[in-house]
């Protein structure tokens, strides 16, 4: 008995250390989103353009820029396949809708944008 004890027991320290330094590691965000109302951005013009995104009601206020590329998709909703973007525009003009437009942070690209009716 000592001797599972024992064994248990050594199990555990040699485990631990290999816990802790998972414990500490870091999350790395691979996208970051925008919640907008559909009002606050200008979509591309065609598919390798940007997204201009207001970031305040005011017409002055500072706006973000985003490329998309030939990997951004769109999306009507969250469980609907994706669309075009002309597909988007044409949804998108209807008022009082939400936007969400996720992004790479660290290249400023656009993943994917969802607009939800």
């Amino acid at each position: 008995m000592k001797t599972i004890k024992r064994t248990i027991l050594f199990m555990i320290l040699a485990i631990a250390p290999a816990w802790l330094v998972t414990a500490g590691a870091a999350l790395i965000a691979e996208e970051e989103a925008f919640e907008l109302d559909i009002s606050a951005v200008r979509l591309p013009a065609d598919p390798s353009g940007e997204v201009v995104i207001r970031e305040c009601a005011a017409t002055e206020c500072e706006t973000t820029r985003l490329a998309v590329d030939q990997f951004t998709t769109y999306h009507l909703g969250f469980t609907a396949g994706s669309t075009t973007l002309d597909g988007l525009k044409r949804a998108a003009a209807a008022e009082d809708q939400a936007i969400y437009i996720f992004y790479r942070a660290e290249t400023e690209t656009v993943t994917r944008i969802v607009l939800t009716q």
